[in-house]
């Protein structure tokens, strides 16, 4: 390591244990000690480490992290979404809906996919909150970007049956099921009576 910053050998190691070999204890105990030693803050490392912290489930050091994040560099604009995410798992429904409003600020430098992701998101977020026309709506928007998600059209069934669509709802449940979308619970089994009276 001769010759080499020593922090950015971490960053990088943690990335390639994360990204590539799936290790998250090894790419956190990088990240840690990156975060606790490097004399600079680095705003990827607290990215990074967000995300991990997100897939743990350990909802409050992830929003922790975004928020260090974001007094480094409030231009981060990925972040925001990932940051939404953590909002909405933690039923903060106001302050997801304002992260996804400034991720979506930048609308014309993202892609179908991640509009197609935002737009589920803010779904997600109006069927909790049971506002059936919004999620329907923002549901809409995810697939007009992108109709290939499996998983948007599980969520759009989900809202028409809380609107007893149930025909609409069968078919975009079956869309789902095309599209390979799996979830916790069997998705047929799960709507097994709907599918029979459907056939």
């Amino acid at each position: 390591l001769k010759g080499t910053n020593l922090y950015d050998v971490l960053y990088k190691r943690a990335l390639v244990n994360y990204l590539q070999l799936g290790d998250k204890d090894a790419a956190m105990a990088d990240l840690n000690e990156l975060i606790k030693s490097s004399p600079e803050p680095n705003s990827a490392a607290f990215f990074i480490r967000g995300l991990l912290y997100t897939e743990n489930n350990q909802l409050e050091e992830a929003n922790a992290d975004f928020e260090s994040l974001n007094k480094l560099d409030s231009t981060f604009t990925d972040a925001y979404y990932y940051w939404a995410d953590v909002k909405l798992k933690m039923e903060q429904y106001d302050e997801a809906f304002r992260l996804i409003t400034i991720y979506l600020k930048d609308a014309e430098t993202l892609s179908e996919s991640n509009l197609a992701y935002a737009y589920q998101l803010i779904g997600k977020m109006r069927l909790q909150q049971k506002d059936f026309a919004a999620a329907l709506q923002a549901f809409e928007q995810s697939l007009a970007h992108d109709d290939e998600l499996g998983e948007t059209h599980f969520w759009f069934a989900k809202t028409l049956l809380a609107l007893k669509r149930k025909e609409e709802a069968c078919t975009s449940l079956y869309k789902a099921l095309d599209l390979g979308y799996e979830t916790e619970l069997d998705v047929y089994n799960q709507y097994k009576d709907l599918y029979k009276k459907a056939e």
